[in-house]
């Protein structure tokens, strides 16, 4: 009768232990692996439900939250290494953007049109020396001395509607009397040191006042037909 009743005890506690709430919780935060932060939290919940579950037969969840904490930590790694890569990547992008735009209009105010050239890419490359001086003299009259051009972050180039294997990407202009903003469409080829090279298809820069200026002329960055009057070709 005695082992009747032990038995039934046993029962009874068995039936009435209750799962950790915060077990759970941490696994299905681990889970959420589309979230970095959730996938942080995971773990943490799960070490803190471990230690609460010490002592106390009434609740079970052991097995919740160390999943939670081994899926979260596989999931925070996961982000770990993927926003690093990305982190390089963009760095490695705003580099090179920043290269390339400025040696080459850097070459164009040194003459030297078949380095200006050498940037361009197979939709523009054909371009003569005399539109590249004309383009480089434009510049100098209203701008003065070039200093740099790079990616400008604060703005998206929506300008160019039709389809193109080259990318608009927008540029800020550094010249020795002004600094204005504008564009240039990129072709991204395949195989160098940044696993890619970057060659200007056509550049636009804004100027309000006497209208933009475009090179080369036909290109992908001159605007429509009805348009043009407001704008400088090469």
């Amino acid at each position: 009768m005695s082992t009747f009743n032990n038995i039934e005890d046993l029962d009874a506690v068995q039936v009435e232990r209750q799962r950790s709430a915060l077990a759970v919780t941490a696994l299905v935060c681990s889970l959420i692996i589309c979230c970095p932060i959730t996938t942080v939290l995971g773990p943490l919940l799960g070490a803190i439900a471990l230690f609460r579950l010490k002592g106390k037969p009434h609740l079970s969840g052991k097995g919740f939250a160390i999943s939670g904490i081994v899926i979260g930590i596989i999931a925070t790694l996961f982000w770990v290494l993927a926003s690093t890569y990305i982190a390089k990547y963009a760095m490695e992008f705003v580099q090179q953007t920043r290269e390339v735009s400025t040696e080459t209009i850097q070459a164009g105010y040194d003459g030297n049109y078949d380095e200006f050239r050498s940037h361009l890419s197979r939709s523009s490359d054909d371009v003569t020396d005399a539109e590249i001086k004309a383009f480089i003299a434009i510049l100098e009259d209203r701008f003065g001395k070039f200093d740099s051009a790079f990616l400008n972050m604060q703005e998206e180039n929506q300008e160019i509607q039709q389809a193109s294997q080259e990318v608009p990407i927008p540029i800020r202009f550094i010249f020795e009397t002004k600094d204005t903003t504008g564009f240039m469409t990129f072709e991204f080829i395949p195989g160098t040191a940044y696993g890619y090279e970057m060659k200007i298809g056509c550049i636009k820069i804004h100027d309000a006042k006497n209208g933009d200026i475009i090179f080369p002329k036909d290109s992908i960055c001159a605007p429509s037909k009805s348009s043009s009057d407001a704008s400088d070709d090469f």
